[in-house]
């Protein structure tokens, strides 16, 4: 049986705007905004009891953008919205592709105040636009929220950034009500633009 309880539009863009309104009061320094870009891993695993099985990654990309409000020299919190494809290669011969829209929001320790090397932790929150596997609508099987915890780490060239970045899916994405999790998997190849 499929649940269809999906997550309101307004709801998800309420997250975004208060997550925007926190950085900006949070601000001290001055902030940048920094296009991103890039490529992405991604699987599932699915969870049933002390089992798990982990299914072959896929292919994607994303772009969007972050806003890096500067707290001090060194610290630096970065919400940002981005375009996302996740998903999974069933044994080769099937390939899930999930499109999600995604509300990143960072926490950042850097090395120098315009440049250098950076860890990165933080959460996100993704709304599910299409879901598709060979081609056939599969939006239904999946629940229209997801939600995680990023890390990554990278190196701020002071106009050009690089990053490695990790999102690990905390929600249950299946729809199907059977006794089992399947969660999000995402890694990250990210080239950024400050402007």
């Amino acid at each position: 049986m499929i649940n269809k309880k999906p997550i309101n539009m307004r709801t998800f863009i309420r997250l975004f705007v208060v997550a925007i309104v926190l950085a900006c009061i949070a601000t001290v320094g001055y902030s940048q905004l920094v296009v991103q870009a890039g490529l992405n891993s991604s699987s599932w695993r699915l969870s049933s009891g002390n089992a798990s099985f982990d299914f072959g990654s896929k292919s994607g990309y994303h772009i969007g953008f972050q806003y890096r409000n500067n707290l001090s020299d060194n610290f630096k919190i970065s919400p940002g919205l981005q375009y996302t494809q996740k998903g999974s290669d069933i044994l080769g011969i099937l390939s899930n592709n999930l499109n999600y829209l995604e509300l990143p929001l960072m926490f950042i320790f850097q090395t120098g105040p315009d440049k250098g090397f950076f860890v990165e932790g933080g959460v996100y929150a993704a709304y599910l636009i299409s879901a598709s596997e060979l081609g056939v609508d599969i939006k239904e099987e999946f629940k229209s929220l997801d939600y995680g915890v990023n890390l990554g780490l990278g190196y701020d060239f002071k106009r050009i950034l690089v990053g490695l970045r990790v999102g690990v899916g905390l929600a249950n994405i299946d729809n199907v009500e059977i006794d089992s999790t399947l969660t999000n998997t995402n890694v990250q190849l990210y080239l950024g633009f400050k402007f």
